[in-house]
């Protein structure tokens, strides 16, 4: 089981082996798309489960990498998913990253007790 944060920082690790770049080019990538703040150290941090993605930095690796952001948000390789406070099958985040789906849960959503 990972978390769905840990699932994105190995499909961005992944993305970036395949290239074969280094944090180091992909920092001065995204500093070229204007996320000045970006560098090898921040790749390693994402890489390693330390820094969180926003949305709009996912695009921006996505275009940094060469990929797509259904590649990077599409968890593969384990076994299932943990998001918030449910756990998903690998197959059922998959679904809900490429439109499979339209409610990836097999039952309601209800609050945890006492959460309320």
């Amino acid at each position: 089981m990972t978390t769905y944060s840990h699932a994105l920082a190995a499909n961005i690790r992944a993305a970036r082996a395949r290239l074969n770049v280094s944090q180091d080019d992909i920092g001065q990538r995204m500093r070229w798309l204007g996320f000045g703040a970006w560098i090898r150290q921040t790749i390693g941090s994402i890489e390693q489960g330390h820094r969180e993605v926003r949305a709009d930095e996912v695009f921006g690796l996505a275009m940094a990498l060469e990929t797509t952001v259904v590649r990077l948000m599409t968890p593969v390789d384990v076994a299932g998913v943990q998001f918030g406070n449910i756990t998903l099958s690998a197959d059922e985040a998959a679904e809900a990253v490429t439109g499979g789906s339209e409610w990836p849960l097999r039952q309601p959503v209800t609050a945890p007790a006492g959460s309320l």
